[in-house]
């Protein structure tokens, strides 16, 4: 505003545009609320929308652990992990697995994944899962940092579990 205006039109002038505001925010949040029910009750319960939960009942879970040891297969160019899990009835199931593994003097890395569905039923599974090398070192017999990750899910809902441990190369 100019400066030769004085201070209580100013003032005024921006309360009224605070309120002008207000009024435009309070009027679009009505419209999209939908229309005004017949007489005018703005506020009764049949003019909105009410969401429920249809989830009922504790959250979904699952469980992991992984082995004690894992055989190298082909040289060392993977090693071959059992994992024990468990994951709700009806959820589909991703299972990953990496082992790494620290000797003479270089870092060897390993991935792997279910390559089936999992068995997802309440009950616990086992199963076993080829990690590869995925860089230029072989395993070697010895002591490997073992981590997992489980991630099932529905339609509505998500289980994860994850675990470390260290297993031993053989």
């Amino acid at each position: 505003m100019d400066s030769r205006v004085p201070r209580h039109v100013t003032k005024a002038a921006t309360g009224a545009a605070l309120v002008a505001g207000l009024v435009v925010a309070l009027t679009a949040g009505t419209a999209q609320a939908g229309p005004q029910p017949a007489g005018g009750n703005l506020g009764v319960r049949s003019d909105r929308v009410i969401l429920k939960s249809t989830k009922v009942g504790a959250a979904a879970t699952a469980t992991l652990s992984l082995s004690a040891t894992a055989p190298r297969v082909a040289n060392g160019a993977a090693a071959k992990v059992k994992a024990q899990y468990r994951c709700p009835r009806g959820y589909d199931g991703y299972l990953e697995i990496q082992l790494v593994e620290a000797t003479h003097g270089h870092v060897s890395q390993t991935d792997g994944f279910n390559s089936k569905a999992l068995t997802c039923n309440g009950a616990t599974q086992q199963i076993t899962i080829t990690v590869v090398v995925s860089n230029d070192y072989a395993l070697t017999a010895g002591k490997a940092f073992g981590h997992a990750i489980l991630d099932a899910s529905s339609d509505t809902d998500e289980a994860t579990a994850a675990t470390e441990r260290t297993i031993t190369v053989t």
